[in-house]
């Protein structure tokens, strides 16, 4: 029909119809995204440091911003220890890491910190993404990962921490939370490892976020 339409007026409605389908259609995929596990994902060897780190710069301007629009302060720290590789797709697993983040970043109203860190476990590896802020009752830790589930009704789609869900299952791995009211909250996911790699020097533990 776009292609077909000349008049403006034509024109503006049937963009704002296609707007709406192809947002529609990204819901759908995120539902999917948490439904569904395929068995053909290509997935290669990657290293958590270079996620985490990544992921972080690419979430800068929202916690910076926020800090400055709210007038509070939020911090970032990295605690990066892991050695041992993980299977992934890199830019799935930045997606769950964006979610949590950003999750985190809501849940600090007042400010706090942020913190990345990583470890090597038993045939695994193990990252945190851990805020000081309000925490979480008993019956919200239960649904937290349940598709459409928010506690933000006017700007949640209650779909980051689903998909965030789907897509740690589909790496053979798993998400879960620890928190109490008042105490903040700490998401920890594990993955199965594959290789080990070489320690970085401008990666060590503990290393806050470059400014």
């Amino acid at each position: 029909l776009l292609q077909s339409v000349s008049g403006a007026s034509e024109r503006r409605q049937l963009e704002v119809i296609e707007r709406a389908a192809l947002d529609g259609a990204q819901t759908v995929r995120r539902v999917q995204e948490f439904t569904r596990l395929r068995q053909d994902e290509h997935f290669e060897p990657l290293d958590v440091q270079e996620v985490l780190q990544g992921v972080l710069e690419l979430t800068r301007s929202a916690w910076e911003a926020e800090s400055k629009r709210r007038g509070i302060a939020l911090t970032a720290a990295l605690d990066l220890r892991a050695m041992q590789l993980v299977a992934g797709n890199a830019s799935e697993l930045r997606e769950v890491f964006t979610n949590l983040i950003l999750n985190a970043l809501d849940a600090m109203p007042w400010g706090g910190t942020l913190t990345l860190s990583s470890a090597d476990a038993d045939g695994e590896v193990c990252i945190r993404v851990t805020d000081t802020g309000v925490g979480m009752d008993a019956e919200t830790r239960g649904r937290i990962f349940d598709p459409f589930f928010t506690t933000k009704p006017v700007k949640g789609t209650g779909l980051g921490l689903s998909v965030a869900y789907g897509i740690v299952a589909r790496h053979h791995g798993r998400i879960e939370v620890e928190s109490e009211p008042g105490r903040g909250r700490v998401f920890s996911v594990w993955l199965p490892s594959t290789l080990a790699r070489q320690a970085k020097p401008d990666t060590a533990p503990g290393a806050q976020l470059p400014r």
